[in-house]
């Protein structure tokens, strides 16, 4: 409460509100991620308290240029297997600031290898189209023809299941749409004896 005395000293009262504009910024990295190496990431962060406007910059193990000024990090991995630093800064329309840190975990290469031979004749050895990596690739798309130009299996997120179920002997083509990466395209021999 504030008491002035003015003309005539009359009194005259009011409440002052004094703000204590103490530092409660915040920032924390709501994702984390093991990739393959060389491979697209995304990691997002997220700002409370403080004072907005809100200036985001993402850094690598110490390095000083920022790769991202933004929210959110899509960033390529580094090319070497190995645990990497991902620091977020946060600075508020205050000046304040405040840090945050994840480790990712980067992978040896990922790329598929595709088989050319399958035989699926239940000694549980080759009995499946497995493609090598496929784990790091969600949503791969595989579609099979026999030498007719039929198709004989498709599937949008494909997990190493194809074992040439009602398919005769024989040489199969296939089309690999690989998220990330690229198209594949090739033969595959279903041998069962």
């Amino acid at each position: 409460m504030l008491t002035v005395h003015g003309v005539c000293s009359k009194e005259s009262k009011d409440t002052v509100v004094i703000s204590n504009f103490a530092n409660n910024l915040a920032v924390s990295i709501l994702d984390t991620s093991t990739t393959c190496a060389n491979t697209p990431f995304v990691l997002h962060a997220s700002a409370t308290g403080g004072y907005p406007v809100y200036n985001f910059g993402w850094f690598i193990d110490g390095n000083s240029n920022p790769l991202s000024t933004t929210s959110s990090l899509a960033y390529i991995s580094p090319d070497t297997q190995g645990k990497y630093t991902i620091g977020v800064y946060v600075n508020d329309s205050c000046g304040y600031s405040k840090a945050a840190y994840e480790v990712i975990t980067v992978l040896p290469p990922c790329s598929v290898i595709i088989p050319n031979i399958i035989t699926p004749n239940g000694d549980n050895a080759n009995d499946l189209f497995k493609i090598k990596n496929i784990e790091f690739h969600p949503n791969t798309s595989i579609t099979i023809f026999d030498r007719w130009g039929r198709k004989v299996y498709e599937n949008s997120n494909y997990n190493n299941e194809w074992k040439a179920d009602g398919t005769a002997d024989g040489t199969f083509f296939y089309i690999i749409d690989v998220p990330d990466d690229k198209k594949y395209s090739g033969f595959v021999t279903v041998f069962r004896k």
